[in-house]
């Protein structure tokens, strides 16, 4: 788990292209005009004029940040639609502080609470039937934490 840190921050960036994937479809499907209606007018001031000034046109151009915004304020839309459980949205909330945690990392943050973290993207991902590669390199990271928590309880 030493090298965990890396491993969350590529995760991260690999969850905010899953959930881009996904959360495309899904707006897209409430609304053909969703990028004017459910995407610009949730984001705030700043992250609408970085939209403006590098024409970013799709929520695969769009960071971590504004993709957990645009999925949190869209949330009652979505919900309906798709009738989704409300703990859909208590991972999204946790994910948007666990984006800020490393991203303004500023210490080490102890193995336990990385597990934590990682189960909550896994979790996210379930609830949202999202299956790809990276349920697995959760579940590989989370496999060798468990080994690692009992070799240093041997020695």
């Amino acid at each position: 788990m030493k090298d965990a840190l890396g491993y969350i921050q590529n995760m991260l960036f690999q969850l905010k292209i899953s959930l881009a994937d996904w959360l495309t479809e899904r707006l897209e499907k409430i609304d053909e005009e969703y990028w004017n209606t459910m995407v610009l007018p949730k984001l705030s001031y700043y992250q609408n004029q970085m939209i403006e000034k590098e024409r970013k046109t799709k929520l695969q151009d769009l960071d971590l940040t504004c993709i957990l915004r645009i999925f949190d304020k869209n949330w009652y839309d979505l919900s309906f639609s798709y009738n989704f459980k409300t703990e859909i949205r208590s991972y999204v909330k946790e994910l948007q502080i666990m984006r800020n945690k490393y991203a303004h990392l500023a210490s080490d943050i102890p193995v336990f609470e990385i597990n934590s973290d990682l189960q909550i993207i896994k979790s996210l991902l379930n609830s949202l039937n999202i299956d790809n590669p990276l349920q697995q390199k959760i579940e590989g990271l989370l496999d060798l934490s468990i080994k690692d928590n009992k070799n240093e309880v041997k020695q």
